[in-house]
Formats: structure tokens, C-alpha cells, sequence
């Protein structure tokens, strides 16, 4: 039943393995185009004799497209006979797929067009006749007879109005497409073309309204040539559907409504010039910046209306747009019909037709009239603040040598000061008594201070100068807590302050600077045990986050503002000056310390409530990381600030 149907279709009908090789094909490919069936089964796509280069290459492309799922429309190919003549054919396919749905092949139906193509060749070579089957395919074809029923109905008609060729042919045309209250003005007119072939839309294209198969009103566009055949006048119509046209046109109006909506909107001046150099149009501002009327401006010079010292002269920039074709920004003082001068910033740009062509200028005006006021009160302030930033360096410069004198001058005496102390503690210079020696250890511990608060200047300068010293080497932190545990032992014990630790195990080595890095956790348990009560407790915690290693260091003394949290780190910044001033320190501790964090590519913060305690975090990576970030050099240049500020009254007394 299947091979029945197969032989007898009136189409040609080819099957294809999903590579694209013949497997199969009836009969009737061999009375349209020659070829046996067993000529071709095993050929490819690529490999058809019947087929030119072009078509292979479109049969393949749709091949592939039904292979992978996807619709494909008919379309037609142009085939030649084994005989050498030229045949065409419309070919409309389908996927093959097995019992699991699975794509094997492709099924495809060729239809002989030969015929139509020829017909469709002659109604061309007419142009008087069949003017509109030279246009888009798209189009419907429409053909009448003498008794206006329809005779040729294509497949665009049918997809356009809805209606079958079976469904319209023979059918009055006019009284299914047409709108009811057009057919009596077609009956007069009609009758009219019946006897001469002759009518008012013959021969033209005429815009009008026509119905679809669901009774929708549609605007088209119709061309309508007139052909006698038999001795009768027949209409051959080609009706375009014009519905995106209309609908363009109308949003065109509403973007032409919107442009020039938002041209007058403008801050800036914008006008168009030809070719003549007459304005043909400008927006609202361009006309106040003028001083003129937007209808009066129009068909004026462009030098007359808002014109330069440079207009009609080699340094034109209109004649210098038209001759490079290119865009020229330019500073010009404009002058108004009125006399009065407006400085500008001008644009002027080539506007161009379809074809490239320069038809004309477009030129945007910006008002500078404010900008060059303030370009003039800017310079005068970069004038002054060039002198001043010179009195800066020359200051900057000063303190530099201030901080290393000072700190030069101060250590010479203070280690001589050291050595004699350190002879009365041995009782080289004499016994002393426990009066004596309680003075000397008072002398002592202010000496230690002293050096102290040298050593942090030192610091402080090296760091405001990006030449403190950072030498990483391989450190175990559990080793650098025991070493500064050790040190700040007494300290917490004058206090009886408890330091308690909480390290996790198994933390990989650190490479960072060890003594920097002791010289942190020095500052930071100081700061706790200076403003712990007595009898309180300090906890030094160490853990792992990921690529770092947090210290954090814990006290439950009095607290700080959260107003003064962020301040704490700028150079000499005391919360309470009162209250530190009690336990000494000038306020450098944490600012150096957190200059060493950032030089380690770390992070420092700290959390405090209070009346409940405070607890300072340094973060810092496991690996050697020592890059000038900017989070770094945003705290160096503050830093620098407070510095010069807390310093600068001290070195110009």
C-alpha cells in the first residue's frame, strides 16, 4: 500500500538518510528530470547531477536545518534535466523519525513548477501587464475576469486574507475582499473597465482597506494592470499588506514628535545648515542663545543669525566640515544679530544622505559664558595654590630634618644618661641606699619612656616617608606569642592583669617581618594593660581564616566612643587626654602599628563598647604579600596629614 501510494504521488518524492544519501526515490523523478532511480540511490546532496552549485548548497543548508528539528518552509531549486534543459521544482521536506523518535532521515516532496515559473517569466517580460509580479514574492498575486471573479490566487493571498485557493476561486473578488460600503462605487467602475480596460486604480498604486477571511479590516496597497485575453479585459492586482508600514509611519511621527521634543528640551543650541549655508532648522535654545525668532531664523545665513570672525573665511569651520567630511569641535565667540557676543563650545558635524553624500551641517552651541568665569577664578586659586604647596615642601622638608635632628640629638645624651645609670645600679660609682636606688629606678623606667617615644617617632617619620623597613622571613607565631609574653609578663603582673591565650593548633608558618610583628602585639597588649583595672584579665587569641591568621586582642576596660573608634589610629589622637596623659603615651602606638599591618598587606579594627572592653583585630596573610596597596597609601597620606598638623606648630616655634 505504502509503495502504491510512493509510485503513483504526483510529485517527485526523494528519501535521505540523516548523511544525506539517497536511499530512495519514486518513479516520477525519472519522468520529470531523467534520471533512473538507480542512477542516484547512494548519491549525496553534494554529489546530484541534477542539481547546480547553487542549489546544492541551498539543499544542504535545509537539509541540516530538517535534520536538527527545525520547520523549514518550501522553497523552490532550480534542477537540470538529464537532456540539459532547465526545470524548476518546489521542495517541501519533513523529518523521518524511528520508533523512539529519533531523526533518521528526511522525506521530501518536489513539485513540478516548470510551468508557473515560465508563466510567472512572461507576465515579467510584460511590464505594462504584470508591472507588479516583479515585486516582493511576498506580495499576493491576484487575477480577475471580465466578471470580477477571482481566476489566479496564490499562496501569498491565501496567508494574507485567510482564504484557500478552493475557498476564493470563481468568487466575486470584490464582494468578499472588499468593505461593504465600497461596492456600489466598484459596480459603477467596473463596468467601465469591463468594456475598455480602462479605470481610475489601473495602471496606479492606490493605498485602500480590505477584509480578511475573519472579517478584520486591514489597510494594503493595491497595483492593478489590465491584460485582454481571449478578446476579454482580465485584472491582474498585486496587493501588498501595509499594516507595519502604517504602524511605522505613525511611530515615526511619534519619534519625530519625541526628537523634536527632546531637541528643544536641549541645554545646548542646535541648529541644521545646508549645503548654501542657510539654517533650515533649530531647536528652542538655539534660538535664545541667538536672540531671534525660530520661524524668521530659518532661511537665514548662519553667519547672519549666530555667526564668528572666521565665517566666509579659510578658517570657516562650515567650509572646513564640508571639504573634510568630518566632525570639528572648536572655542569660538559668537556673535547675535543684536551685537552682543556669546562664547561658545561648537560642534559641527556632516549630516549625510542614503548614498554618503554631505547634504548639510549639524551644529551644537554650548554656552561658556559661566565656564570661562570660573576657568578664570580657577586659575587665580592654582596660582596661589602652587605658591602655597611650594611653602609646603619647603615645611615638609623641615620636619624631616626637625624629626631626625631631634631624634639624633636626643639619643646621643640618653645612652650617656643609660651608661651612668646603669654604673649606679652595679654600685661601681659607690653604694647606694633603697632611696638612692628607688630615685635611680624612677630614673630608669622615664629613660625607657623616653626612648620609647624616640624610637616611636622614628617610626612614625619612616612611615610617613614609605622607608620603614620590613624584612619578612619565615616565623612560627607560636614562637613570636611566647617571646612577647615573656616581655610583657612583668608588666601584667605590677597590675595583676592575667593574660590568657587561646591559639589554634597546627597553624602554618607566617612570613612577615618577626619583629614588626612582635613589635604589633607589644603595642597592642600595652594599650590593654595601661587601661585594664587592676586584677582584670587580657585574651590573646590566635586562629585561622582561611589564607590569613587572625590575632585578636581582648580587654574589659573602660572602652571607646564608637564616634572615636575610626581616630584612634591617626598619629598623637588620645580619646581621653585627661585619662591617657594618667597612663602616659602620646598617642603613636596605634598608628604605628597599624603602619606595620598595612605594610604586611593586613588589616587592623577593632570593636569596643563602653564601659565593657575593646578588641582590636589584626589580620594578615599567611603568604608574603608587601605590595603599596592603595588601602595602605590612603592611611600614609592621612597619616602624613595629622602628622604635619600635630608637628608643624612645634617646628616653627
Amino acid at each position: 500500500k505504502y509503495r502504491t501510494i510512493f509510485e503513483t504521488s504526483p510529485e517527485t518524492i526523494v528519501l535521505f538518510d540523516r548523511n544525506g544519501y539517497i536511499i530512495d526515490a519514486n518513479n516520477r523523478i525519472k519522468e520529470w528530470i531523467g534520471y533512473d532511480r538507480d542512477e542516484l540511490l547512494g548519491k549525496s546532496i553534494d554529489g546530484l547531477p541534477f542539481l547546480s552549485p547553487e542549489s546544492k548548497k541551498v539543499a544542504m543548508e535545509k537539509f541540516s536545518h530538517r535534520l536538527h528539528g527545525e520547520d523549514v518552509s518550501a522553497y523552490d531549486l532550480e534542477f537540470l534535466t538529464k537532456k540539459g534543459t532547465v526545470a524548476f521544482g518546489r521542495v517541501r521536506g519533513t523529518a523521518m523519525k524511528d520508533a523512539e523518535g529519533n531523526i533518521v532521515g528526511t522525506l521530501v516532496m518536489i513539485s513540478d513548477v516548470t510551468e508557473q515559473k515560465q508563466f510567472e517569466e512572461k507576465l515579467r517580460e510584460n511590464e505594462e501587464k504584470f508591472r507588479a509580479i516583479s515585486t516582493s514574492a511576498y506580495d499576493a498575486i491576484i487575477m480577475i475576469d471580465d466578471s470580477g471573479n477571482v481566476t489566479y490566487w496564490n499562496k501569498a493571498a491565501e496567508k494574507m486574507f485567510g482564504y484557500k485557493e478552493e475557498e476564493i476561486i470563481g468568487k466575486d473578488l470584490h464582494m468578499v475582499l472588499a468593505p461593504p460600503k465600497f461596492h456600489e462605487a466598484h459596480k459603477k467602475a467596473f463596468k467601465k473597465f469591463r468594456e475598455t480596460g480602462r479605470g481610475a486604480a489601473v495602471g496606479k498604486s492606490m493605498e485602500l482597506s480590505a477584509l480578511c477571511k475573519d472579517g478584520t479590516e486591514f489597510p494594503v496597497e493595491l497595483s492593478l494592470s489590465s491584460v485582454k485575453i481571449d478578446g476579454r479585459w482580465h485584472a491582474i492586482g498585486i496587493v501588498r499588506d501595509i499594516t507595519e508600514r502604517k504602524r511605522a509611519e505613525v511611530e515615526l511621527k511619534e519619534a519625530y514628535d519625541k526628537i523634536e521634543t527632546l531637541l528643544n528640551a536641549a541645554a545646548d543650541g542646535i541648529r541644521i545648515v545646508n549645503r548654501d549655508f542657510k539654517v533650515t532648522a533649530l531647536n528652542d535654545t538655539m534660538a535664545e542663545l541667538a536672540g531671534v525668532k525660530k520661524n524668521e531664523a530659518v532661511g537665514m545665513l548662519c553667519s547672519d543669525m549666530f555667526g564668528s570672525d572666521d565665517c566666509g573665511t579659510q578658517n570657516c569651520t562650515m567650509m572646513r566640515v564640508l571639504k573634510s567630511g568630518k566632525k570639528i569641535k572648536s572655542r569660538t565667540l559668537r556673535r547675535r544679530p543684536d551685537g552682543k557676543t556669546v562664547p561658545c563650545l561648537h560642534v559641527a558635524t556632516p549630516l549625510k544622505d542614503e548614498k554618503g553624500d554631505i547634504v548639510g551641517i549639524i551644529e551644537d552651541f554650548r554656552d561658556i559664558t559661566e565656564l570661562e568665569r570660573v576657568e578664570i577664578n580657577l586659575a587665580k586659586a592654582h596660582y596661589r595654590l602652587k605658591h602655597q604647596n611650594e611653602s609646603l615642601k619647603r615645611l615638609n622638608n623641615l620636619q624631616k630634618i626637625f624629626l631626625n635632628v631631634t631624634s639624633h640629638e636626643l639619643r646621643t645624651p640618653m645612652a650617656a644618661i643609660r651608661g651612668y645609670a646603669d654604673l649606679l645600679t652595679l654600685g661601681t660609682l659607690g653604694e647606694l641606699n633603697s632611696e638612692q636606688k628607688e630615685a635611680l629606678n624612677v630614673v630608669r623606667r622615664n629613660i625607657d619612656r623616653l626612648d620609647n617615644l624616640i624610637k616611636d617617632i622614628l617610626d612614625i617619620s619612616r612611615l610617613e616617608s614609605g622607608t620603614l623597613s620590613i624584612q619578612p622571613t619565615r616565623c612560627d607565631l607560636q614562637e613570636i606569642i611566647a617571646e612577647v609574653l615573656a616581655t610583657m609578663r612583668f608588666t601584667a603582673e605590677t597590675k595583676n592583669i592575667n593574660i590568657e591565650t587561646e591559639v589554634e593548633k597546627n597553624l602554618p608558618p607566617i612570613y612577615a617581618d618577626r619583629d614588626r610583628i612582635k613589635q604589633v602585639l607589644i603595642n597592642l597588649l600595652g594599650n590593654a594593660i595601661k587601661l585594664s583595672k587592676s586584677g582584670s584579665r587580657i585574651i590573646l587569641t590566635v586562629k585561622r581564616e582561611r589564607d590569613h591568621v587572625v590575632l585578636a586582642v581582648k580587654d574589659f576596660g573602660r572602652g571607646i566612643p564608637k564616634n572615636k573608634q575610626k581616630k584612634i589610629f591617626e598619629p598623637f589622637y588620645q580619646v581621653d587626654s585627661g585619662m591617657d596623659r594618667k597612663f602616659g603615651g602620646v598617642g603613636l602606638g596605634l598608628a604605628i602599628t597599624k603602619g606595620i599591618v598595612l605594610a604586611h598587606n593586613g588589616d587592623i579594627t577593632v570593636e569596643s563598647k563602653v564601659g565593657k572592653g575593646s578588641t582590636f583585630y589584626v589580620k594578615l596573610p599567611f603568604k608574603p604579600s608587601f605590595a603599596k596597596g592603595e588601602k595602605r597609601l590612603a592611611y600614609l597620606k592621612k597619616m602624613m596629614m595629622c602628622l604635619r598638623f600635630r608637628l608643624n606648630p612645634l617646628i616653627l616655634s
